[in-house]
């Protein structure tokens, strides 16, 4: 549809329109032309950012956090470690406290510890399990 066909926001409804995009659409549903152009062009905009996303690290932050996913989605002990946690800070204890060959680190040498793994993505993950 047109944007004309559409009444202009104020910077305030402009805010609205675009936050209500971010919390129900989903970047795997369609655009809708029906909705305000303010809302497509926000869903949009979270289509382009999953797929740069995507194209990172397999839609991971960085490497470090493409890994941990790696080793705890493919390694089942780790895997079984992993849904045992509400989250990575319950799993990295766990991990720690139990001798075991990842004790310390990925089997490629990306400590669990490591400042560079984006916490909130692996969360997310271990949710997920």
């Amino acid at each position: 549809m047109k944007a004309e066909l559409f009444r202009k926001l104020t910077e305030t409804e402009e805010q609205e329109f675009r936050q209500w995009a971010r919390d129900n659409f989903k970047v795997t549903d369609e655009v809708k032309s029906i909705w305000h152009p303010s809302i497509q062009d926000e869903c949009c905009k979270m289509i382009r950012e999953q797929e740069r996303r995507a194209e990172e690290y397999n839609g991971w932050a960085n490497w470090e956090t493409w890994n941990v996913a790696l080793w705890i989605g493919n390694d089942e002990l780790l895997y079984n470690f992993a849904k045992l946690c509400h989250n990575y800070k319950n799993f990295v204890e766990l991990v720690g406290a139990v001798p075991n060959i990842y004790q310390f680190e990925t089997g490629d040498g990306v400590a669990w510890k490591s400042q560079k793994v984006k916490r909130r993505e692996i969360n997310s993950m271990i949710k997920e399990l």
